[in-house]
């Protein structure tokens, strides 16, 4: 969701931004490769994915090693398919587990060093933020991996949403 969000929210910006999706199967078909494309054209890339599209693309790390780019990778990882949580399905226990959420456990540093690339795990904001821009000026690959937790990120979605409506609501009544 957090890509989707950005689309909403940056239409009305005129930072000049260039946003790109990769749709394939929902987003998930070689999204990191595709980043890696877009990073060798235009000198550098940031790509904001979920830890599922991360691992479904590993290979794109081995790539990167013989095209090195600079791309930073903000993975979001809540240990499975966090989008899931919003549909219906989650109702269902463990068939939703099992078959939709998919929870991984797969330790994402070791993965990213393995094939020689930076690893950064994000703290806060401003460490986000300060690891953004130091990992932009290096021509490299670096994963800036953020641990969330779906449930209660949907949660916390929910209650922005609902603020913001509320917020038109009585603006426009």
């Amino acid at each position: 969701m957090p890509i989707r969000d950005l689309e909403f929210f940056t239409t009305a910006s005129n930072k000049g931004l260039k946003i790109f999706f990769n749709r394939g199967a929902s987003g998930i078909d070689g999204i990191t490769s595709t980043a890696l494309g877009i990073a060798k054209h235009n000198k550098s890339a940031v790509l904001i994915t979920g830890d599922l599209s991360f691992l479904h693309d590993i290979n794109a790390l081995l790539a990167a090693n013989k095209n090195p780019v600079s791309l930073v990778i903000v993975l979001i990882n809540n240990n499975g398919g966090g989008i899931f949580d919003m549909l219906p399905i989650k109702e269902y226990g463990e068939l939703f587990r099992k078959y939709f959420k998919t929870p991984h456990d797969r330790n994402i540093k070791s993965i990213v060093e393995a094939f020689g690339h930076n690893h950064i795990q994000i703290e806060s904001w401003n460490h986000l933020a300060e690891s953004v821009i130091t990992s932009m000026q290096k021509k490299s690959l670096t994963v800036l991996e953020i641990k969330t937790n779906s449930i209660s990120s949907h949660k916390l979605r929910e209650k922005y949403w609902n603020l913001v409506k509320e917020k038109i609501n009585s603006e426009f009544s």
